[in-house]
């Protein structure tokens, strides 16, 4: 839901979305920019059922082409302006019994880095890529982004005060002034707060508290 509202790149037109999962992101995106054409690609065979199901029960069906495979095996012509990804959650860690579950949400280091050179390689010269990972992996994470990306912005997400979850980078191949912010999504006593209602709002059917 955060990266999904922080991706404010109005002027984007060719957008990809890795592993798009029940195309939620790719939703999110074109409901705020009718001008985006966007590739979302799973690799799930279940998740890109529901996926299709989710776009083209949606009004946003014409701007999202959605790619069933693989993104290690995928290709295109066009460079571009926006890439955003919420990848597998474990790099390097035991594959899972569970094949499906292991495709989702692991990376062997080797994939790891090749993920990072193909979305280099498909984002355009102006092109911004958004990523979003667990606190604990920052470390291979903020490494490998940085041999080919310069950071644009880091928000540090806290599900309550004092407890990290998740970081989303804005990373593009040109500098700029680098920005660090954090979103506190509930308080102590577990209710939402304005400034996650204020930034996801929205996306609400019905009023958040």
């Amino acid at each position: 839901m955060v990266l999904g509202a922080v991706l404010d790149e109005t002027k984007a037109i060719n957008v990809l979305d890795i592993g798009t999962g029940t195309g939620v992101l790719a939703l999110m995106f074109a409901q705020r920019n009718p001008q985006a054409l966007i590739d979302a690609i799973e690799i799930d065979e279940i998740n890109s059922e529901l996926a299709e199901l989710n776009i083209k029960s949606s009004k946003f069906h014409n701007q999202i082409r959605l790619i069933k495979g693989d993104f290690f095996d995928f290709t295109s012509e066009t460079k571009y302006d926006l890439i955003f990804s919420n990848p597998p959650f474990f790099i390097d860690s035991l594959d899972s019994l569970d094949k499906r579950k292991s495709n989702t949400r692991h990376l062997s280091n080797d994939q790891f880095h090749t993920f990072i050179d193909k979305v280099y390689e498909l984002l355009d010269v102006n092109g911004v890529f958004y990523v979003i990972f667990p606190t604990e992996h920052s470390t291979i994470w903020y490494n490998a982004i940085q041999i080919h990306f310069f950071i644009q912005e880091e928000i540090i997400l806290y599900g309550k005060p004092e407890k990290a979850k998740r970081i989303i980078l804005k990373c593009a191949k040109f500098n700029s002034c680098f920005i660090s912010r954090s979103i506190v999504i509930r308080n102590f006593e577990g209710k939402y707060t304005d400034d996650y209602i204020k930034l996801t709002k929205d996306f609400h059917g019905v009023e958040i508290r």
